[in-house]
Parts: C-alpha cells; structure tokens; sequence
C-alpha cells in the first residue's frame, strides 16, 4: 500500500525529533540548541559552557577551556519530543490515515466536517508538532597559547514542523516542515585583554528540505514527495565583557549570519522525487513554499552571573534579549526575553530553571567524567504575544567526550 506524505512526514517527526528552540520559526540559520541552556529558560549568551562556542557566543572558547589544553566530544545524540507527540501521532493513525485511504472527498458531509473540526481543535489546543534529532560527530576546542582557541567541528541536526490552521470554510490548511542539516564549523576567540573576549565562527551546512502547505482535503494517497537540497556559508561573531569590579559577571553579545546564504534558495536543478508521480506543478509550489522562509542577521545580548562558593557549590543566572532582522514573525518584547539560572552541586550535579518568552522551564544535568548526560522542558512562543501560542517539549542529550 502506498505511503502519503503525511505518513512519510510523521515517521520522520514522531519518532525522534523535537522543535529546539525558536529560531527554526523565525528564519534559516544553521543552529543546534542545547538543553544546558534551554533549561535555564533559553539565556546564556554571556554565560560559556560546553559546546556555547560552536552555536551561542563564539567568544567564549577560551574561557570554556581553562587550563585544559583541549576538550572534545567523541560522538554525541540529542532527542526530544514536543508533549502533544502522541496525541497528534494517534489521531493522525486512527483518523486521518483512513480518511486519505478511502479518499476525503468520498466521505459524507458529516464525517468531513466532525473531521475538520476535531483536527483544528487538536491543533488550536496544541500549536503543531515538533521534533528535532542531533547527532554530534567528533568535535574540539583547543588550546593555542595563553590567549586563544580554535574550535572545530561537525553537527548534524534535523528539525520538523507540522502546523494545522483554519484554512477558510472551515477546511484545515496543512503546513509541514522538515529539514536535515549536516553541518561542519570552524571557529576562534581570543582574549583580547584580561577584560574582553571576542571570537568568530564560520559554517558550512548542506541542507535537505520536505515542505507543504495546502489543505487536508487536497492530500491523496500518492502523494507527490520532493525533497530539495541546498547549502551555503554562514558567520557569526560574538564578544564577551568580565570587568574587574565585579567579579563573576558576563556581558556577551553575539551576532549570528553576519556572513549568510544559499540555505533560503532552492531550485528543480537540486530536487528529488522521493514518492509519487512527476509533477511540475507541485515541485515549483514545494519551491516557493520553501524559500518564504527568511534569512539575515540575528542576534543575542545578554548578562550572566557566575559564583563559586565551593568545590560542591556553585550557581550561575543568566538574562538574554534575541532578535531577528527578518523575523516571520514580529514579536513583543516579552516574546524575546530569556532568564534563568543553574545551581551546581557536588561537582557533577546541575539542577537548572527559567523563564523563556513567558514559559517556565527546568532541566537537570549529570557530568560523569567521560559522559554527560542532560535533560530540559521548555516552552516556545510561536505567536506574537507571550503566552499566546505556546509550544512545549522535552530534550535529552547525551555526550561522550571530556567536554
């Protein structure tokens, strides 16, 4: 029996992948999050950790080394799944599936609209559902003299979306969005004095996209399927502040795409079928649908606060402010405002809590030596307003390495 390509889609999503964070909303940039950060609600650019340099502040490499000559990561996964996963996953199976099989159009009035309604209402209560799956190949940060470090590595990330929308007359309108990307990164920072840092970072990322947006009833059972290829070249730039009078605080910013393209452009040329039949039409609507999402600069300010009362004590707060130059959607100050905080116990321990765009979040973190393993919840705002549509998920990462 034939796949459509909502049943494609879901066997990408449902299973493996969470919705990190909510830039994938906002524009193309090549990023992976990190459940670190995420549950301290999202902010951290003025606080390094772990693998901050390679995606959150370039900067602060150095500092994330101390006195090792190297950290590296041998090999890493990270998995999650938005909280609505199952329920969607199962009204997908039980309803939709059989509805395309026997054809929407066949179904009586009745059963078309008590259809609709319940998909829109499932999709108004829930705001979509997204997943994302990272692998993280080998990748290092190195010590080069007192001052500087390089920082080298490879990423693999992959993000879904699935939205439904009243579509008008009631009809659901279907969006879906994935996208794969295999990323290589090679960065530096310096400590320019004992006061400031600043590094850099650039990104090459090949990328493959599976993208519709039309109403349910104009899904079939032999669903066309393209998936379509690009890749570009990105920069990100970042500095960090720790002045002397007040000893533990941070100051970073971090502007990313300073050097951005290709990863918004897509052409037949880079197009492969991947079920159904032939057709043009289709294809060049999956084209335009696909670069409608935006490029340019985006950008992170923030201030952090480190203090270490002990070997088995420590704790860390962080406030971010994030903006995009082309956003997707134009959000309220609320809606980019990012705070939270970790406590640090026993050398191994990290309990972790915040706010971010208006939701609560918490995660939690175990460093055994040559393993780390961490966890978060957290909510994104996907509308305008804070608190107006939210969307919220789990993440589990586990890396192996001496980071």
């Amino acid at each position: 029996m034939k796949k459509n390509y909502l049943l494609v889609l879901f066997y990408l999503l449902v299973p493996t992948r969470d919705l990190f964070a909510q830039n994938f909303t906002q524009n193309t940039r090549s990023f992976v999050g990190s459940p670190v950060y995420l549950g301290m609600g999202g902010a951290g650019v003025a606080l390094p950790k772990r693998e901050s340099a390679f995606f959150y502040n370039p900067a602060g490499g150095r500092e994330v080394l101390g006195n090792k000559a190297m950290r590296f990561t041998i090999l890493g996964l990270k998995a999650g799944t938005g909280v609505n996963t199952t329920d969607i996953a199962n009204f997908y199976k039980d309803r939709v599936q059989p509805a395309i099989d026997e054809g929407i159009e066949m179904l009586s009035d009745q059963k078309q609209e008590a259809l609709y309604d319940d998909a829109l209402e499932l999709f108004r209560r829930n705001d979509g559902v997204s997943s994302e799956l990272n692998l993280y190949l080998p990748a290092f940060a190195i010590r080069l003299g007192e001052k500087a470090a390089l920082n080298l590595g490879v990423f693999s990330d992959s993000k879904g979306l699935v939205q439904v929308t009243d579509g008008g007359a009631g009809v659901p309108q279907v969006n879906l969005f994935v996208h794969g990307d295999l990323i290589g990164i090679g960065g530096a920072s310096i400590d320019i004095s004992p006061e400031f840092s600043a590094g850099a970072n650039a990104k090459y990322t090949y990328r493959n996209v599976v993208v519709k947006d039309k109403p349910l009833d104009g899904f079939s059972s032999d669903e066309s399927i393209y998936a379509l290829s690009t890749g570009g070249l990105s920069a990100d730039v970042g500095l960090l502040y720790r002045p002397k009078r007040i000893q533990g605080l941070r100051v970073g910013a971090t502007v990313y795409d300073v050097v951005s393209g290709g990863l918004a452009d897509f052409s037949s040329a880079d197009a492969k079928l991947v079920q159904g039949d032939e057709d043009v039409a289709e294809l060049n609507r999956n084209i335009a649908q696909a670069t409608l999402r935006p490029s340019g600069l985006s950008y992170r300010l923030g201030i952090g606060y480190v203090r270490d009362f002990s070997k088995a004590l420590g704790v860390s707060a962080a406030v971010d402010l994030e903006g995009y130059q082309y956003p997707m959607v134009e959000q309220s100050f609320g809606s980019k405002l990012y705070f939270g905080g970790e406590v640090r116990l026993l050398g191994f321990l990290q309990v972790r809590g915040g706010f971010g765009q208006g939701y609560a979040s918490f995660g939690g973190g175990l460093d055994l030596g040559g393993m780390t393993l961490d966890y978060a919840y957290y909510g994104i705002e996907t509308g305008r307003l804070s608190g107006l549509a939210p969307r919220y998920s789990h993440m589990l990462q586990l890396v192996l390495g001496n980071w």
